[in-house]
């Protein structure tokens, strides 16, 4: 019996984590543990006896180093760490390329398909650093379309695209069910489509 891949997703805001964890759970192939902060982080190092990639936000709280992330990494060396993050992914690249068992980064807003690539290539063993994710010209099409929405639409969109229902958005944006449903339904006028598999394909055409 094959053991799945386990990846940490380590982040403190509870809807990254969601997202993140929607966007991977549709591949089916991985077991994924989450961290909220430091502690939480450290706690499942200890714990786990495999971990194959973790992805860590460089923002994490609870703790008092400034500089955690390289103490982090230089103390589990043997771990290969992919950083997610909303910062400026140059200075990101500035302050981490050196470091060895940091595998690159991405930004958080990035779509699925390209935090996807990100983790098939840091599991291959390869770095992943921004000029390597440039967008494809369906990515930047998709990227115009998206942009015609609001910033919760936006939200609501990449939840529901992501295979969660509308109960499930509610519940993770803390909206009522109803005012969901009125989003989504703006969102298909919007974007010009019927339905969620739409949606899906034409925020992120390079799944189809």
């Amino acid at each position: 019996m094959n053991e799945k891949t386990t990846l940490i997703i380590a982040d403190d805001h509870a809807l990254i984590r969601i997202g993140l964890r929607a966007q991977l759970e549709h591949l089916g192939a991985f077991r994924l543990l989450e961290a909220w902060d430091q502690p939480s982080l450290y706690h499942l190092m200890e714990r786990e006896p495999r971990i194959d990639l973790i992805l860590l936000d460089i923002m994490m709280p609870g703790g008092r180093e400034p500089d955690w992330v390289e103490t982090f990494c230089a103390r589990h060396a043997g771990h290969r760490i992919l950083l997610i993050t909303g910062l400026a992914l140059d200075e990101v690249t500035r302050r981490f390329r050196a470091v060895p068992n940091v595998m690159g980064v991405v930004d958080k807003g990035r779509p699925a398909v390209e935090l996807r690539q990100a983790v098939d290539l840091a599991l291959a063993g390869q770095k992943v650093w921004p000029v390597q994710l440039r967008p494809m010209p369906e990515l930047a099409a998709a990227h115009a379309r998206a942009a015609v929405l609001t910033g919760r639409q936006r939200e609501v969109a990449a939840l529901v695209a992501s295979g969660m229902s509308n109960k499930q958005v509610a519940e993770a944006l803390s909206l009522s069910e109803g005012t969901v449903k009125n989003h989504v339904k703006e969102i298909f006028r919007t974007l010009g489509v019927t339905n969620r598999t739409q949606l899906a394909l034409r925020l992120n055409p390079v799944d189809a």
